[in-house]
């Protein structure tokens, strides 16, 4: 094919956007949030990592206000204990379920739209494609860019549920940290009251 041939091919002649660099930019942006969502995944294996740290640490509790002269320790102390080992906990875990459940989705539709664009990229390379078809080629895939904007978008938002999630998680540590703390002085007490008759 002649240079003159290819240039009045080219859709820059009708002020359209190469095809090639369009399609570049959208790869990109899925590769993107492919990226976000595999590190968000890391993070939740990081928090069920936390979650069975604070467990431990609970169980360690448990034990040790049964040790040695069983010595009696407050009821109210341990159902504190108790609802944050299961109230807590069960809060974190549905949230980190939910997250996964969007996350999951927002990957499967990305996976679509890449499956729409090479069919769509498939068609422009033909040799005998109309400038209708190129102009009709330019708008989905400005729609396209406007659903991977939005996806951006909610690609923040789980951000800053996560930003949230890891808030409450240091509440959690917070309280059990206090718990602990409440629960030794007390039994500190009553192993000194003993001592002292």
């Amino acid at each position: 094919m002649y240079e003159g041939e290819y240039t009045e091919q080219t859709p820059s002649e009708d002020g359209l956007e190469d095809v090639e660099i369009i399609v570049s930019k959208e790869r990109r942006y899925q590769q993107e949030l492919l990226f976000v969502y595999n590190q968000k995944e890391k993070e939740y294996k990081q928090l069920r990592e936390h979650q069975k740290y604070i467990i431990d640490n609970i169980q360690k509790i448990k034990h040790k206000e049964y040790q040695k002269d069983k010595v009696m320790v407050d009821p109210y102390l341990l159902e504190n204990i108790r609802e944050l080992e299961e109230q807590q906990l069960n809060d974190l875990e549905s949230q980190r379920q939910d997250i996964k459940s969007e996350k999951q989705s927002k990957i499967d539709q990305l996976k679509q739209l890449q499956q729409a664009k090479n069919q769509f990229k498939l068609l422009f390379t033909q040799t005998e494609i109309s400038s209708h078809l190129q102009i009709s080629y330019k708008n989905m895939l400005e729609n396209m860019n406007q659903e991977l904007f939005q996806y951006m978008q909610e690609r923040a938002d789980l951000e800053d549920q996560q930003f949230e999630f890891d808030k409450r998680l240091k509440s959690l540590r917070a309280q059990i940290r206090d718990v602990t703390e409440k629960n030794q002085k007390l039994i500190q007490q009553i192993e000194n009251s003993k001592q002292g008759e």
